[in-house]
């Protein structure tokens, strides 16, 4: 990819809490993601559940951080609960309203 494409790019990352069923989404600039290599700042963020994908430690050297600074955010939060979920799609589809499935936010970020 070239210089001009890689500075236009952007990045898409979406973490779900399946048990409070919200979602938050940030989108990021690629040409502003650094790789960090840097042992004692891997060490810092290093968690035990890392070993899952890593069979190491911090200290092997495939291990690294991205730094992703994010330029927007977008938070959806819905209702906890699998049967107002259902009753609401089942409503909207026999009244043709709209469900209430929770509430959307977004956020843009000046970095």
């Amino acid at each position: 990819m070239s210089r001009d494409r890689l500075a236009s790019a952007s990045m898409v990352r979406s973490c779900l809490d399946s048990e409070r069923v919200c979602m938050l989404t940030t989108r990021e600039r690629a040409s502003g993601a650094r790789v960090i290599t840097d042992k004692p700042e891997i060490a810092r963020v290093w968690k035990m559940t890392h070993r899952v994908w890593w069979r190491g430690e911090p200290t092997d050297p495939n291990v690294c951080v991205l730094r992703i600074e994010p330029q927007t955010a977008e938070l959806w939060d819905g209702p906890a609960s699998t049967a107002l979920t259902v009753f609401e799609l089942a409503k909207a589809w026999l009244t043709g309203a709209k469900p209430a499935l929770g509430e959307n936010r977004k956020a843009t970020v000046n970095m």
